[in-house]
């Protein structure tokens, strides 16, 4: 750029400064004192010559094409492989295809009866299926045979064991009461049935 302006001229100056010139000999001359400060801003070439506008336009650019080079987002993204990723079940792709509202809640809970009965067979119990479990006795029922299955059991686990069946809020009450939460070791965030409880479950089963 050949065209300039000063901008934000000052009345003073911070402490004394002085214009020098460095000479081939190492020496250094002095020109003068600087009274005043200002800022040397590129002008947008109006009033000047085609040759200088045209120098000027040609420094704009290379500084716009400078931003931009460092603001574009240079990250890939690489789409995985078809046979990487995981298999959405029928009904998880029916649910997304039906998107909000009623017939969406439907696919939704169909979809968690499935993933239920899925989770079953590795829980060693029957696969189950019917109306939602209600009742305090109905549902320790349910607890008491959940437990003589296994020892330990998470809330989630009890009721994906139960087909979904098992209401979260009163299934969490009776396990307060019937069995002891391990917050830390191997079973940590776990329930272990109390032992008066888990003498009365051998006992039936003896029986």
């Amino acid at each position: 750029p050949v065209n300039y302006s000063l901008e934000a001229m000052s009345k003073k100056t911070n402490g004394t400064l002085h214009p020098f010139t460095r000479n081939a000999n190492g020496g250094v001359s002095i020109h003068g004192l600087v009274s005043r400060t200002a800022s040397v801003q590129v002008t947008n070439g109006s009033g000047s010559n085609n040759a200088n506008a045209s120098s000027d336009a040609r420094y704009r650019n290379l500084l716009k094409n400078r931003l931009l080079d460092t603001s574009v987002n240079s990250k890939r993204f690489v789409q995985p492989h078809a046979d990487a990723a995981p298999q959405a079940s029928k009904a998880a792709t029916f649910a997304a295809s039906l998107g909000t509202g009623f017939g969406g809640s439907v696919a939704q809970f169909g979809k968690k009866v499935l993933d239920a009965k899925e989770r079953q067979k590795g829980f060693g119990v029957e696969e189950v299926s019917g109306p939602p479990i209600t009742g305090a006795d109905n549902v320790r029922s349910k607890l008491f045979e959940l437990f003589s299955k296994r020892v330990f059991w998470s809330v989630k686990d009890l009721i994906m064991a139960s087909g979904g069946r098992l209401p979260e809020k009163e299934t969490r009450e009776i396990l307060r009461d019937i069995a002891d939460y391990h917050r830390q070791g191997e079973h940590r965030n776990m329930w272990e049935l109390k032992g008066e409880f888990k003498s009365s479950i051998a006992a039936d089963s003896n029986s």
